[in-house]
């Protein structure tokens, strides 16, 4: 993998650099860089290196693609270089803060998700994974990495309600429509006068569904908002997602998000069980 200093003399931004990691992700090394002039502060940036992955579902071409469409929108911070082989990228550094430091209370407003989900529908995004197609890569690499889960009574039952929640959603055909599938707070950065989204790993064509799962688990939005702007999606993408459609892409959400962890290799047992609390209300007498 590339060092930040190999990277610094590729894009030929001149200064004297400070470098300092942020995070290590799974498929990103994540770095602030700070050029001085003197005493004074003259650049910030903030530097990301792909690591080589086995994962199907990412492809960082695609994911650069997006962000320099949404960086040109002001969706994104201001992309500064991107590397021409893909491997990095260059952008303004804006320092993550919590939402309710940047908020009146601790969601968003239905206008901040109104805004930031028609900026992502100007965008030209061309990959295409439905909701089966991501559900079962993520289910053939957990198996893959960790054989044992085959016999694991919680991947088991996990696997099975979400091919339940599959089977409702299917019963339906749907737009390939432009989606995140990504909503977190961390994913989110603010400055007094924008509102930005950042790490485009998982925007695709898919199903809306499953987008309004993702923004309903993410708990960006308190109850008022988010009806508001289920509604708002519906009336704009032009498609109807009933409660009973809604409630099973949750669950197909959910269980994603549990299977990703074990495909992904991440030790995050902390997680597990909110994740499978969340999957067991929603199954509950079902």
């Amino acid at each position: 993998m590339l060092t930040p200093e190999q990277c610094l003399k590729k894009s030929g931004l001149q200064g004297d650099w400070v470098i300092r990691s942020i995070d290590q992700g799974l498929s990103h090394s994540h770095y602030k860089v700070v050029a001085h002039e003197g005493r004074e502060v003259r650049a910030v940036y903030a530097m990301r290196i792909y690591q080589t992955h086995d994962r199907p579902w990412l492809d960082h071409s695609h994911e650069l693609n997006v962000l320099t469409q949404a960086s040109n929108l002001g969706l994104a911070p201001q992309l500064i270089y991107r590397s021409a082989d893909d491997n990095f990228f260059i952008s303004e550094f804006i320092e993550h803060r919590p939402l309710k430091v940047c908020t009146e209370g601790s969601a968003l407003s239905f206008e901040q998700g109104r805004l930031l989900l028609a900026q992502l529908r100007q965008m030209t995004i061309e990959r295409k994974m439905s909701m089966a197609e991501r559900y079962t890569q993520y289910v053939l690499k957990a198996r893959q990495l960790r054989p044992s889960v085959i016999h694991d009574p919680k991947f088991i039952h996990v696997c099975s309600v979400a091919d339940r929640a599959l089977s409702v959603l299917n019963l339906s055909q749907w737009q390939w429509q432009p989606v995140f599938l990504d909503w977190h707070e961390q994913n989110l950065l603010y400055t007094p006068q924008n509102l930005y989204l950042i790490d485009y790993e998982y925007c695709c064509l898919s199903a809306l569904p499953l987008e309004m799962a993702s923004l309903y688990e993410s708990r960006l939005f308190d109850d008022h908002q988010w009806h508001q702007l289920k509604q708002w999606m519906e009336v704009t993408y032009n498609e109807t997602v009933s409660e009973l459609q809604l409630h099973a892409a949750r669950i197909l959400y959910l269980a994603m998000c549990y299977v990703w962890y074990i495909a992904s290799d991440v030790n995050a047992e902390q997680d597990f069980p909110e994740i499978l609390a969340r999957i067991a209300r929603l199954t509950e007498d079902k």
